[in-house]
């Protein structure tokens, strides 16, 4: 009992301290600026525009000399702001103009003056130099850029907007301390009216020329975009037997999104990159000779949607041969058989393999030579040989097929049974002995020492299997007939591909090719590029070589697997021409490892990972289907994976649940192969709430249990309470050795079950690390809100995390409060954030085209976010998906769960009014401070354990008898996904309530022998905050 009471009271202190430190801890001095905003005179795009910049300053922050005010406009934008100085600014602070430099000899700050600059689309300020406060804190105010300007007189420049209609973010910051990110909103349509009148006898009708007077301060303000966006020019192109490419135009800038499928019902989707006016979508992984319906879907920035009619389009034949059979040999054995082996293609069409074999020459194409094997085994002995046959060469060729009856242009092998057969003896000497052949001297000893002659050099082996092949395939190559100078082709003449074909590989200076192992290459030459008549043309690699046929285009090809280990792989290309003449191009493959994901060691790889491939510019998801592969892929037991994409620079997303997902850096590709590693750390482990109920015991006795121990140690007490007198020192005694440890020992099991670890942990950290969001909720302005993407509620105690995006690294974390708040203050950077909070996935997928959704702007998804000046806030709003449960709930389970908690509650609150009693009855220190620990715990668990109460509720009632219908499971649903976001149970009264956001819900109420009622569409996306859905329901009895 004493050590149970020991660390009640460790428990205590260490609330207290928590507490009281509370009050010792100071703000940040960087703030966020308040009422932000910036009004355009013009929003429409490519519009020249006057902009007004205002804010209030926060009560702390002041601007002191030589200080700097700088607004960073994003890359939309011109790079000088539309040669913008200081003759087109105005600056001022709680309504009084601010001295500006004008002069002729520059913009810059002088002792008095405030100095303009603008430079790579930032535009700054900077305060005068003599020491002195220029804007207080707490103060207004105003920048006027463009011909709004008044205090040296009409400006000369505006800014041009963007070209793209969409959402833009300004950043306001500078080193004087506060910061703030806006968004401005451009559009393509301003229905503004100009018009003139002439009176009779003016100026007759023609161009109206304006006098040189002020023009007005502010243009009327555009009208709300309330029309779609206009489709036009819609091609499908680039069709091939697997993908197509959907491209189309709109009038103003909006998102990509095609729904396809072999019928009007469509069933797939795919998108492309948002608010653009030209767009492109690739399909990818359509089955051959297929017609596909599909239609267009296009938003614009104010939610207006435009849907094309069904279109059509039928991929094309499979005209794509298979890669021919690899590892290609022939062995004769003493049998006097050759017994072939090779491995098929990777081909997922392919069907059979055709050897022919000849006795003069390879078979160039199916219809040649002699047929000795057609099926998919990977051997096969060929045992048909007359005796003419043996002691000459026979040449095979294999021919791979794919289900279109494709077949590749041919692998050469080729092998000679070797029969000694003596000839008959003739004439007297028949009978005589054989004489016995001289014995070979014995070999010397080798050579030690200086003395020893040099060892005569070899060639390389590789080197000479080639050229041994290359002459069994075209016969003796005399060195004279091989063509050198300028007349030669090059290896630059010949396409090497990769990716079915679909992206090109570049040789370097010594004529290398870098490819990922077990990749297919496509080898192409165009016709034309032969100066002469050709006769054969082959490329051979070390105990392999493939013909290239010629196809319907006018070109040579062949294809051919690369090997699967890493390698340096000499290859030589030849030809031979009708006049005796010979091409050869020497080359080699480098042959590269696949990329593979890891955890812990090197050895230790990770299967099933998910790794996704973006593209830096724009920061998108690469186009797989476009290059015939999967984009996302996932990695194979091995942990590997592989891209092969065009150059450029390119970043990895790697997830796997049970790891922290992994952003790597940007890298550039220069060989086409991508294949980088990557670590995965696990995530940390979160601790399960333990339930209060056995599930596997009856019901009864769960709640005969709760009910007996709860009566029991209540009991203890309250007996010793009411028969005894309060002062009496044995009832004292009583009290703390019985009843207060029993108490505490009961309140800590309710408390322990109801407060899961994983909630309690960020609510200790927002304790320590933001108490002014306890202590004052409501005093700050201009927060990021992290929220549920379906019910558009607040998310409490999510842990949202800031990485510098160039290191990778935690830079700082912060915890939200009720309503779903955090704010980050940094320096220059680049960053990116990722939210974790149990039962909830970060980034949002149902938002992840939205940049708006409803009354959250600035939505983030985890994209790069940019910082140039120091001290910058960092406010975005943060939607994340809520999991949704795999597991079957039943009502009867629901109303178990409903028992559970009230009894937590009771449990709870009877330890709290016991300790209180117990204080009475022995008012001692460590008992006032078991009493502050029961109020630190209750409060806790009121705070972490339990949602918040409604003001208003709803009434589940019987229709006929009008009485309120308890234990009723009211469920609510999000409609457009039709997800559950919350179940509850009516309590005795009927009553019951759901907090939701802005957007379209229905609910459904369930109940034994009545009949389930399933409500209307609930609209709260009018509301400005939300509502409680809590309408008066009536049931009807089956």
């Amino acid at each position: 009992m004493f050590s149970l009471t020991k660390k009640l009271i460790y428990l205590i202190i260490f609330s207290v301290v928590t507490l009281g430190s509370l009050i010792f801890l100071k703000p940040t001095n960087a703030g966020l600026l308040f009422e932000a905003k910036d009004t355009l005179s013009r929003t429409a795009t490519s519009a020249a525009a006057n902009h007004e910049f205002s804010f209030t300053t926060t009560l702390s922050t002041a601007i002191i000399e030589n200080k700097t005010i700088a607004i960073t406009f994003p890359s939309a934008f011109a790079a000088d702001l539309g040669g913008i100085d200081c003759g087109d600014v105005d600056l001022l602070d709680d309504g009084a103009q601010e001295d500006i430099n004008n002069e002729a000899g520059g913009c810059g700050a002088t002792a008095t003056e405030w100095g303009v600059s603008v430079a790579a689309r930032v535009f700054t300020l900077t305060a005068p130099s003599n020491a002195g406060t220029y804007i207080a804190g707490s103060s207004a105010v105003i920048i006027r850029i463009g011909l709004n300007t008044t205090e040296e007189g009409i400006g000369n420049e505006r800014i041009t907007n963007p070209a793209v209609t969409g959402s833009y973010f300004i950043q306001i910051g500078g080193n004087f301390g506060d910061s703030k990110t806006i968004t401005i909103y451009i559009v393509s349509n301003e229905q503004v009216t100009v018009s003139a009148e002439v009176e009779e006898g003016g100026v007759p009708p023609g161009p109206v020329v304006p006098p040189p007077v002020i023009p007005p301060e502010e243009e009327p303000e555009p009208e709300e975009d309330i029309i779609p966006p206009v489709i036009s020019n819609i091609q499908t192109i680039n069709i091939t037997n697997s993908s197509a490419e959907i491209t189309w135009e709109t009038n103003e800038g909006a998102t990509s999104v095609v729904n396809y499928g072999k019928n009007i019902l469509y069933g797939s989707m795919a998108t492309g990159v948002a608010f653009v006016l030209n767009h492109t979508v690739v399909l990818g992984g359509l089955e051959t000779a297929t017609a596909y319906h599909f239609i267009i879907t296009s938003t614009d920035a104010w939610g207006n949607t435009a849907i094309s009619g069904d279109q059509t389009f039928t991929t094309t034949n499979d005209l794509i041969p298979p890669a021919n059979v690899s590892n290609f040999n022939a062995t004769a054995t003493p049998a006097r058989t050759i017994n072939l082996s090779w491995t098929n293609p990777a081909d997922p069409d392919f069907t059979r393999v055709l050897i022919k074999r000849s006795f003069g020459s390879h078979p160039a194409n199916p219809e040649e030579g002699d047929l000795v094997f057609d099926g998919r085994a990977e051997n096969f002995s060929d045992i048909r040989f007359a005796a003419a046959d043996y002691n000459r060469p026979v040449y095979y060729t294999a021919f791979a097929y794919d289900a279109s009856l494709n077949h590749s242009a041919g692998a050469l092998t080729q092998a000679t049974i070797v029969v000694v057969v003596e000839p008959p003896c003739v004439g007297d000497e028949c009978d005589e002995e054989p004489e016995e052949e001289p014995e070979e001297p014995p070999e010397e000893p080798p050579c030690v020492g200086d003395g020893c002659p040099g060892e005569p050099e070899l060639p390389p082996a590789i080197e000479g299997e080639i050229e041994e092949i290359a002459g069994e395939i075209f016969g003796k190559i005399d060195e004279e007939k091989i063509i050198l100078g300028e007349e030669k082709l090059t290896i630059n003449d010949f396409s090497f591909l990769a990716a079915n074909g679909a992206i090109q590989l570049s040789p370097n200076q010594d004529n290398q090719i870098s490819i990922l192992t077990n990749k297919t290459v496509l080898l192409k030459i165009e016709k034309e590029k032969l100066t002469k008549n050709s006769e054969k043309l082959a490329i051979i690699f070390k105990n392999s070589s493939y013909l290239l046929s010629l196809n319907s285009k006018n070109f040579y090809e062949t294809s051919f697997e690369i090997p699967d280990e890493p390698a340096n792989l000499l290859f030589s290309l030849y030809v031979s021409y009708e006049d005796g003449t010979f091409d050869k191009i020497d080359g080699s493959f480098s042959l590269l490892n696949s990329g593979f994901v890891w955890e812990g060691r090197g050895d230790n790889k990770i299967e099933g990972a998910k790794v996704t491939l973006f593209t830096e510019n724009p920061k998108t998801i690469w186009s797989g289907a476009k290059f015939n592969q999967e984009n996302p892929q996932y990695t194979n037991k091995y942990g590997e994976y592989s891209f092969i994409t065009p150059k450029g620079k390119y970043y990895l997303v790697v997830e796997k649940s049970g790891y922290q997902k992994k952003q790597t850096e940007i890298f550039e590709i220069t060989t086409n192969n991508i294949n980088q590693t990557v670590e995965l750390k696990k995530e940390v482990i979160v601790v399960e709430e333990k339930p209060i109920w056995n599930e596997e015991a009856p019901v009864a006795e769960n709640i005969a249990n709760v009910s007996k121990n709860i009566a029991e140690k209540i009991s203890e007490g309250g007996e010793i309470i009411t028969e005894k007198v309060l002062d009496n020192p044995e009832v004292e005694k009583a009290n703390e050795n019985i009843a207060a440890p029993t108490v505490a020992a009961v309140a800590i099991i309710s408390y322990g079950t109801a407060i899961s670890f994983s909630s309690l942990l960020p609510f200790l950290q927002f304790l320590f690390t933001q108490p002014l969001l306890l202590l004052f909720p409501k005093k700050r302005k201009g927060w990021g809100v992290v929220y549920n993407s379906l019910s558009k509620m607040p998310v409490d105690l999510a842990i949202v995390r800031l990485y510098n995006k160039e290191t990778n690294k935690l830079v700082q974390t912060r915890v939200t409060d009720r309503e779903g708040r955090f704010a980050f203050f940094v320096n220059p950077g680049k960053y990116n954030i990722a939210v974790s909070k149990p039962n909830f996935t970060f980034p949002s997928v149902y938002m992840k085209d939205k940049k708006e959704d409803i009354q959250f702007l600035d939505i983030y998804h985890g994209e790069e976010l940019t910082v140039n000046e120091k001290d910058t806030t960092i406010t975005p709003n943060i939607p994340i998906d809520p999991i949704e449960s795999k597991k079957t709930v039943t009502d009867k389970k629901i109303i178990l769960g409903y028992f559970g908690k009230r009894a937590q509650d009771l449990v709870a609150l009877t330890g709290l009014l016991v300790t209180m009693a117990s204080v009475m009855i022995s008012p001692k220190p460590w008992m006032f401070g078991l009493l502050a620990g029961h109020f630190v715990l209750f409060f806790v668990m009121k705070r972490v354990a339990r949602a918040k109460k409604p003001k208003n509720w709803g009434v589940v009632y019987d229709k006929n008898t009008k009485k309120p219908v308890g234990l009723t499971v009211a469920r609510i649903f999000e409609k457009e996904y039709n997800k559950l976001l919350e179940t509850q149970v009516t309590d005795a009264n009927g009553r019951y309530s759901f907090l939701v956001g802005n957007n379209v819900y229905y609910a459904t109420f369930s109940k034994p022998e009545f009949k389930p009622r399933k409500t209307d569409d609930i609209d709260l996306t009018a509301k400005e905050k939300g509502a409680a859905v809590r309408f008066n329901v009536a049931l009807e009895r089956q």
